[in-house]
């Protein structure tokens, strides 16, 4: 069956911002373009059950059954 795997944001930390040093004491902070500022990406995979993807993802945040 098919889970949703929701994961930190590896881009940005989680925090939903990023942050680009246009010169060099001044820095550009946006939403994260990975994550659209919400902090979380997600991936979907195949697995039997919650327990077998959370062997594989133990950092994840959340499991959905699709």
């Amino acid at each position: 069956m098919n889970i949703k795997i929701h994961l930190t944001c590896e881009a940005c930390d989680g925090s939903g911002r990023s942050e680009t040093q246009i010169s060099v004491d001044e820095y550009r902070i946006r939403e994260c373009a990975d994550c659209d500022g919400d902090g979380t990406t997600s991936v979907v995979e195949t697995y039997d059950s919650i327990s077998d993807a959370q062997d594989d993802y133990p950092a994840a945040s959340a499991f959905t059954y699709l």
